[in-house]
């Protein structure tokens, strides 16, 4: 959808419920050519996230071993090579 300035400040509302929606808008200004591009924001529960073709496929035994560091032990000899 592409909307002048204007039309999106007397509509904010419904265009907003439209973005949300999924529908991407363009608002432009007096002049022409889309300037500003609204859409909705996806809100992400956690920074790890997991590919969709894996998701169902892979479990971690230990979920605290993905955002822990590895034990001095585990690493202490790759800085030796």
């Amino acid at each position: 959808m592409i909307v002048t300035l204007e039309e999106a400040q007397s509509r904010l509302p419904q265009i907003i419920r439209q973005a949300t929606a999924g529908e991407e808008v363009f608002i432009v200004p007096p002049t022409g050519g889309p300037t500003v591009k609204l859409v909705r924001v996806a809100v992400k529960s956690s920074r790890l996230t997991q590919h969709p073709d894996l998701i169902g496929s892979t479990k971690a035994l230990d979920e605290r071993a993905l955002t822990q560091p590895l034990p001095a032990e585990d690493w202490a000899g790759l800085a030796e090579r």
